[in-house]
């Protein structure tokens, strides 16, 4: 399931509000859109992450992959598959992903900066 958030972000002193840590689903892919583009937040082996939502060869949208074993997602449209702690193209045959924002926590709430 797929949480769509870009209505309920919001500027805090030049980072984005995501939420709530304790009250985001853990097991959903959060899209959150900023001036730079749009990401995915979700939690992986216990942690948040962040990366593009889009991919780089036809903006296929990779918040509808789901992460691998490994920390990879595989765009659904063309099948090009990313480590999302990289943002590297893992077979080399497309660009790799536009570089994610830091995810901050501060007081419980998550940013992107």
């Amino acid at each position: 399931m797929i949480g769509w958030h870009g209505a309920m972000n919001r500027q805090v002193q030049g980072s984005v509000f995501i939420g709530n840590a304790s009250e985001l689903d853990p097991l959903e892919t959060h899209l959150v859109e900023t001036q730079a583009g749009r990401f995915c937040v979700r939690r992986w082996r216990d942690e948040w992450i962040v990366h593009s939502a889009v991919c780089p060869h036809m903006l296929g949208p990779l918040n509808e992959a789901e992460l691998d074993k490994h920390g990879n997602i595989t765009c659904p449209w063309h099948g090009y598959r990313f480590d999302v702690s990289t943002g590297q193209n893992i077979d080399a045959k497309c660009n790799d992903l536009m570089q994610a924002p830091r995810l901050i926590e501060r007081d419980g709430k998550l940013y992107l900066d």
